[in-house]
């Protein structure tokens, strides 16, 4: 476990109720804003990533509340990626419903008295159409705007009787609970940035360490290829060295790659540290080189990464492939699919044909953005992240 572990009670979200649970986690920053579980408890795991959220608390009725994350990938995703596309999605509708489009319907109940009921039905069908634009959404502020609206678009009294008067003061109701939402979001987007900062922080330090390590097993390599040679070298140093760098591995409870590269490098480190003592200098040298392997092969991690994300948010979006989108999203599989025919015996030795089975999403992945699938290539590039 991490040093600066704390016994924390946090309360959670499950199947919409709050739950309270006890659990040693790592605090990785001052304040409690990010979160990460130190062993399993209740629905709870080692590696999870907990995010503090206002608006789960205010839901909840809690203090405090945090979502929990299978791990770094998957909260990463959804503070550095998807909720800024949320914000910057609404910031332009609200810009757009405050500056443009209420103001201009506001503008025309000056002048509905006198015009025709095709009109007065026109003008409500446009009022009724803005308000459809906020359907679904579970803000207090802008589910209020949408009833006004709705409101203000039946223009008639209770005796059948045109108010246009009425009608522009709900509307002008909507528009005041749109700007005092407007007035929300960027204290809210900046709440997320700060937590998306954290989370890569973390991210960062997890990559420097998997970035070492290559240097430290490339070092390691060296000295054991001159013992294997007759030179005189001392294996219990780079012994010591590598048990180490286990230990380490070993004590982090998450990683940008998924939830079993550090623990299987830890695996690794320990049987060549194992090894080296016991002077089996063929066997060390094997071991590290399917180490060395690995951690080469995991360097690809990151750019099925960014293929998926970039898939996620026209998934999300219900969308297809725009012609760039298509473009970048293509080199990107193509620079994998490339590195893999570049290094045909990468996973030899590995307990698992994994360059077998990431060629195989890879190509999936490649023909469904060319066919514009985005569902397709999401799935295959979500199995792909996998594989490794």
């Amino acid at each position: 476990m991490n040093r600066g572990s704390v016994v924390r009670t946090v309360y959670t979200s499950v199947r919409g109720e709050p739950v309270s649970t006890t659990l040693l986690a790592h605090q990785p920053f001052r304040d409690d804003l990010v979160l990460i579980a130190g062993k399993k408890d209740g629905h709870i795991h080692r590696g999870n990533v907990l995010v503090r959220n206002r608006q789960l608390a205010k839901k909840l009725g809690v203090p405090v509340a945090y979502i929990v994350f299978k791990g770094l990938r998957d909260a990463r995703r959804a503070y550095d990626f998807h909720a800024r596309d949320t914000y910057v999605a609404e910031i332009d509708l609200l810009d757009a419903l405050t500056a443009e489009e209420l103001p201009e319907v506001i503008v025309r109940t000056f002048r509905l008295a006198g015009v025709s009921e095709a009109q007065k039905r026109m003008w409500a069908r446009d009022v009724g159409a803005i308000a459809d634009k906020l359907k679904g959404d579970h803000d207090p502020k802008k589910a209020m705007a949408r009833l006004k609206l709705l409101r203000a678009a039946d223009i008639h009294d209770i005796l059948g009787r045109s108010n246009p008067s009425a009608a522009r003061a709900r509307t002008m109701a909507g528009l005041s609970r749109l700007r005092d939402r407007q007035e929300d979001v960027p204290g809210l987007d900046a709440h997320r940035a700060k937590i998306a900062a954290q989370l890569n922080v973390i991210n960062l330090r997890a990559m420097a360490m998997a970035f070492n390590l290559e240097q430290e097993v490339g070092r390691v390599i060296l000295r054991v290829n001159e013992a294997w040679r007759g030179k005189n070298v001392n294996l219990l140093a780079l012994a010591r060295s590598l048990a180490n760098e286990a230990r380490h591995f070993a004590s982090k409870d998450v990683n940008p790659y998924g939830p079993h590269a550090f623990k299987q490098f830890a695996k690794d480190l320990a049987i060549i540290a194992t090894h080296l003592r016991a002077k089996r200098v063929s066997l060390a040298v094997y071991q590290l080189d399917i180490l060395a392997r690995s951690i080469l092969l995991l360097r690809e991690h990151e750019a099925i990464d960014a293929a998926l994300t970039g898939v996620s948010r026209i998934k999300r979006g219900g969308g297809k492939f725009r012609a760039d989108d298509r473009r970048i999203i293509l080199k990107i599989i193509a620079s994998v699919r490339d590195f893999l025919a570049k290094h045909p015996g990468i996973d030899d030795g590995f307990r698992r044909p994994v360059a077998t089975n990431l060629r195989q999403e890879i190509s999936r992945a490649y023909a469904a953005v060319e066919t514009n699938d985005v569902d397709a290539a999401y799935h295959a590039l979500s199995a792909a992240a996998c594989c490794i």
